[in-house]
């Protein structure tokens, strides 16, 4: 059990799996790149959140001032201006923010998908080489090196050691004396079990 008994040509599934393991390697390389992206872009949103809170207190003071007379109606307009593009700024930090969260969801099912072909890949390559799955005995073997196989060929038998059943022709002479030797150890052994 555990012989090999036979290796199907590997280099294909070798560099097939090689490939599929750079691919995964990309992706998750992606992923963190993005969730990395996602981290900077959140604390660039909460920063134009912080700027937009202050211009509109700014135009909330501005307000309060141009209504006492005190300030132009152009500073008020100038002040609104500045909110109006602090918030456009926010707005446009939330969306990146919400794009690069889909981007991750979209780049983790990638990776996911990338991570099964590689085990289907490294299963492929695993099965190259044929390994006795029980102790016994090979026979039959209607192969040679370098011979080229079909999908579901059989290319010899293995024969478990456990079961073998031996045939063989014994004249009669010799059985009764078998038999009789056989029917006496037998005898014997249930005078030792009593």
């Amino acid at each position: 059990a555990g012989v090999e008994l036979l290796t199907i040509e590997r280099k294909r599934y070798e560099h097939q799996t090689t490939e599929k393991r750079a691919e995964l390697f990309h992706s998750e390389a992606v992923l963190e790149e993005l969730k990395k992206e996602l981290i900077f872009e959140k604390k660039l949103k909460a920063v134009a959140k912080k700027q937009l809170d202050i211009s509109k207190r700014n135009v909330e003071r501005i307000n309060a001032l141009v209504s006492q007379g005190r300030e132009s109606k152009q500073l008020i307009d100038d002040t609104k201006s500045k909110y109006a593009t602090r918030e456009q700024d926010y707005l446009l930090k939330g969306q990146k923010v919400g794009k690069l969260e889909a981007r991750i969801k979209q780049q983790e099912a990638l990776y996911h998908k990338k991570a099964s072909i590689l085990a289907i890949a490294e299963s492929e390559l695993s099965d190259t080489i044929i390994q006795s799955p029980l102790d016994g005995f090979v026979s039959g073997v209607s192969l040679a090196l370098g011979q080229l196989l079909e999908t579901g060929e059989t290319v010899g038998r293995i024969l478990s050691s456990d079961e073998l059943e031996v045939r063989f022709e014994l004249p009669e002479a010799d059985y009764g004396r078998f038999t009789k030797d056989a029917l006496l150890k037998s005898g014997e052994n249930n005078i030792d079990e009593k």
